[in-house]
């Protein structure tokens, strides 16, 4: 018994950190770029045709790292290879509705209409509540959108 009491605390301690080791090899990665105008690549080198050029906050998900290079994919599943040096950890979201996104005051769609987000919009993730993101627009404007109209959610 009294070995039983001294091992169960470390079986139980080690099944927690495999829990925790799955679950945040499971997490998407995101990144966002930095400038305008950088390329996205077939393969990982600056030598490899330009598959795509993204603009400044654009949010990809990182696929695979192969030295300098990130394997990523946006949210028209598209893909290709970033330099590491192009990106950032920023949180970013771009608006993936087919028509206008209700920006809201609070996060529920009863709130307020505080603007109009058109598709294609990247804006900065600044907090989360339920199935909502609070989000801000470069102009200033903060708000709440639903995690159906954005991605990454």
């Amino acid at each position: 018994m009294n070995r039983f009491r001294r091992s169960f605390p470390l079986a139980l301690a080690g099944l927690f950190l495999s829990c925790t080791l799955c679950a945040s090899a499971f997490a998407a990665d995101y990144v966002s770029v930095k400038k305008d105008g950088v390329n996205i690549r077939s393969g990982p080198g600056p030598e490899n045709p330009i598959v795509m050029e993204v603009f400044r906050g654009f949010p990809l998900q990182v696929q695979e790292t192969k030295g300098k290079w990130l394997h990523v994919i946006d949210y028209e599943k598209d893909s290709g290879w970033v330099s590491k040096d192009m990106v950032d950890d920023t949180k970013t979201v771009i608006v993936v509705s087919k028509s206008s996104a209700n920006m809201r005051q609070e996060p529920n769609a009863k709130s307020a209409k505080i603007a109009d987000v058109e598709p294609g919009v990247v804006l900065q993730l600044i907090g989360k509540k339920g199935d909502w993101r609070q989000v801000k627009h470069s102009g200033g404007t903060t708000g709440w959108l639903h995690q159906d109209l954005i991605w990454p959610k």
